[in-house]
């Protein structure tokens, strides 16, 4: 086996790595895989965010000769879940620049993308799409026309048996079938095997040094990048905690500030308020004043009045009436 083939894979980088993390464990094997084998078509039934196949375009791009293909509705399903349209956005943003001069992203069913192959042309098959026995094993039956002699077939998910997966259980009948097969465990599991009429591939073969140092060394390698994605992964949701604290500080002082300018302006409404009430008080006082001396008018007033009603009614006033007509006729000659 090549050693300097392998010590490549260890030092692959994918391209990207993104959410979901489910093929993560695999990404070095890929690389390695398309790079030794380096089949003239490659196609994947069922490519979500595009972990997987974007690092097999990356192992193709840098080895050159494979035509790539990716079947997906981008909808989703039971096992995977349902989703927008951003997903397949996001996955053609990467993918066209890069690779679109020899991949090609193929959105239709599995079915429907099956009579664009020829028989016995595909050298690489990676299945990854509806989980169930029923789906994977119409997948397989379906597409195995299609590949060309040797060629190799990839199984994810054969370790998972709950919510109704099924692979693991195609998994196990198709290795009684087929005697040139490797799994590896991590990341839920990843079965490999090659069909009749080609060149032997002697990692393949169970119980043998060469599988095991395959088995072995890119276990290793995927946990690895399970930790490296994991470690990105919190790193960044340390930058987007961090941007949150900061927003939230920001955000902090330019309410301590209003409060700040609401305090100032009810204590200067409340200064206005004292002063209002001080001329309020005063004008009070005032106005009392006013209204006792105006008491005190009215009193002399009636005082006066009642002075002058008792004059009018005296006995003295009664008797010089006659003086004072005498004294308003001489004043009027």
């Amino acid at each position: 086996m090549d050693q300097k083939s392998l010590l490549a894979a260890a030092g692959f980088v994918p391209g990207q790595l993104v959410f979901p993390d489910a093929w993560c464990g695999h990404l070095p094997f890929a690389a390695w895989l398309m790079q030794q084998v380096r089949p003239s078509c490659f196609v994947e039934l069922g490519t979500h965010t595009g972990n997987s196949y974007l690092t097999f375009c990356q192992a193709a791009a840098a080895g050159g000769g494979t035509r790539c293909f990716a079947v997906d509705t981008w909808r989703g399903d039971e096992h995977a879940g349902f989703y927008g349209e951003e997903v397949f956005e996001q996955l053609r943003a990467q993918h066209d620049p890069r690779y679109g001069g020899f991949s090609s992203l193929l959105r239709t069913t599995f079915d429907e993308a099956v009579a664009r192959f020829e028989d016995r042309s595909i050298g690489l098959l990676h299945i990854d799409g509806l989980h169930t026995y029923a789906a994977v094993a119409h997948d397989f039956a379906t597409w195995r026309p299609k590949l060309a002699p040797g060629a190799l077939v990839l199984l994810h998910d054969t370790q998972v048996r709950e919510a109704g997966f099924g692979v693991w259980k195609l998994w196990e009948e198709l290795r009684a079938q087929y005697p040139l097969h490797l799994e590896f465990k991590q990341s839920f599991g990843l079965g490999i095997l090659q069909t009749p009429d080609g060149t032997p591939l002697d990692w393949l073969q169970p119980a043998t040094p060469e599988q095991a140092q395959v088995e072995h060394y890119f276990t290793a390698l995927g946990l690895a990048m399970m930790e490296r994605y994991r470690a990105e992964e919190q790193a960044a949701l340390v930058a987007l905690l961090r941007a949150e604290l900061e927003r939230y500080h920001a955000s902090t002082i330019r309410q301590d500030a209003t409060i700040a300018a609401q305090i100032a302006a009810l204590a200067d409404c409340g200064a206005r308020l004292s002063g209002q009430q001080q001329q309020m008080n005063a004008d009070a006082e005032q106005l009392a004043a006013q209204q006792r001396a105006l008491e005190q008018l009215r009193a002399g007033c009636n005082e006066a009045h009642l002075r002058i009603a008792a004059l009018l009614q005296s006995k003295s006033w009664r008797l010089t009436a006659p003086l004072r007509f005498l004294g308003r006729g001489v004043r009027g000659s």
